[in-house]
């Protein structure tokens, strides 16, 4: 009985200091965190390819918007959607270099699907389409500072990034394949659905 209760009293005080170190970790990682961002999907039939256009002479009526070339590549894979109802997401700035794959543990994200993750990413984008304050983040710590969601299909993992072009004045949309090594400096803004 005497071996029970000190290996029960080790098992409680290794379980409190690894809460204790989690919190701390998380803490000194992350700030301005927000839970229960409420937005509404796109109203309608949505279709990315009509949304994301890079804007040659008012060539998207909706929104000014500068699309790379990755992000090009993971248009092709998404389909229209159509959605209804509040969405919640949560966000978070890095408060230091921190690697994707840290961010994805300790900030729980669960990677979303590409055709529904780019009718919300939309919605952001809209609420804030002339480059109005917003959850979208729009200055940090460097010159430009991004907005990431992380998203998939059935078989890869996409990070979206999004910046406020300050000299063109529209909303820049890239994403490349997710790399876990890949590290970003403080003041980068990222979504999670809840």
């Amino acid at each position: 009985m005497k071996k029970l209760i000190i290996f029960l009293t080790a098992v409680t005080i290794i379980t409190v200091f690894q809460l204790s170190m989690y919190a701390q970790t998380k803490s000194n990682l992350f700030k301005n965190i927000e839970e229960n961002i409420q937005i509404n999907p796109m109203k309608g039939k949505f279709y990315p390819q009509k949304f994301y256009r890079s804007d040659y002479k008012g060539s998207n009526p909706e929104i000014s918007l500068w699309i790379g070339a990755g992000f090009q590549e993971i248009l092709r894979r998404a389909k229209p959607t159509e959605e209804s109802g509040v969405v919640l997401y949560r966000s978070c700035n890095v408060i230091k270099p921190i690697e994707d794959s840290i961010i994805i543990r300790e900030f729980k994200i669960k990677p979303e699907d590409i055709s529904i993750a780019l009718n919300h990413i939309a919605s952001f984008l809209m609420k804030q389409k002339n480059g109005e304050e917003g959850y979208l983040s729009k200055k940090g710590a460097g010159i430009v500072t991004y907005n990431f969601f992380f998203i998939k299909t059935n078989s890869s993992i996409f990070e979206v990034a999004i910046y406020w072009d300050l000299y063109d004045l529209r909303w820049y949309v890239d994403g490349w394949e997710y790399e876990k090594d890949i590290s970003w400096v403080r003041g980068n803004r990222f979504f999670a659905r809840n």
